[in-house]
C-alpha cells in the first residue's frame, strides 16, 4: 500500500532557510499610523480642488517634486492640477480610444516609473474601444520640451 507523499520541509523550515540565505528583511512596522484614529463619529469635510472633469477616478501626486497632481478622468484624459489650478490642456487624451465606456470601463489607472523624474516614463491602463473593451496597459513618456504633455509617439503597449 502506498503512503501519501509528505514533504520533508515545513513552511517554517523554508522561511528559516530563506532568511538565513542572506536576504535582508524589511523592518517590521507595527503601527504605521502614529496617531490612532479615535473611535466614534468622525467629521469629514470635502473641498473642491478642480471642476471641469467628467468622471475623475484617481488623483496621483507627481513623483518628481514638481508639485503637480495628475487626475485620471475615466472618459480618457489625464489632467494636471498645478498651483491649485486645473491646466487648460490635458496631459494625455486618449478619449477617442476609450470611447464612452460605461460602468467600470474607460481610463482607470496611472502609475509612474520609479525613475520618472529622470526618464519621464509612466503607465496607464484602460479599456480599448477598438478591441471590444479589452484591458490595455501601455507605457508613455513625457515630452522633454514640455513636461505637462505626453509624447504620443512614445506609446509602447505592454
Amino acid at each position: 500500500m502506498l503512503k501519501p507523499f509528505a514533504p520533508s520541509l515545513s513552511l517554517a523550515s523554508l522561511l528559516a532557510l530563506a532568511t538565513s540565505a542572506g536576504a535582508q528583511q524589511p523592518p517590521l512596522i507595527l503601527n504605521p499610523i502614529e496617531t490612532p484614529i479615535p473611535k466614534g463619529p468622525l467629521q469629514v469635510e470635502l473641498e473642491t480642488i478642480a471642476t471641469g472633469l467628467t468622471a475623475p477616478v484617481l488623483l496621483v501626486p507627481a513623483p518628481d517634486k514638481s508639485d503637480r497632481l495628475f487626475v485620471v478622468d475615466q472618459a480618457g484624459q489625464i489632467r494636471i492640477i498645478q498651483g491649485g489650478k486645473l491646466l487648460p490642456e490635458p496631459f494625455l487624451d486618449i478619449s477617442a480610444t476609450t470611447g464612452n465606456r460605461q460602468g467600470e470601463q474607460g481610463l482607470l489607472g496611472l502609475a509612474f516609473h520609479p525613475d520618472f523624474a529622470k526618464n519621464g516614463r509612466f503607465y496607464i491602463d484602460y479599456n480599448d474601444n477598438y478591441r471590444n473593451g479589452a484591458i490595455t496597459v501601455t507605457e508613455f513618456t513625457t515630452d522633454k520640451r514640455n513636461p505637462n504633455k505626453v509624447k504620443m509617439s512614445s506609446e509602447r503597449p505592454l
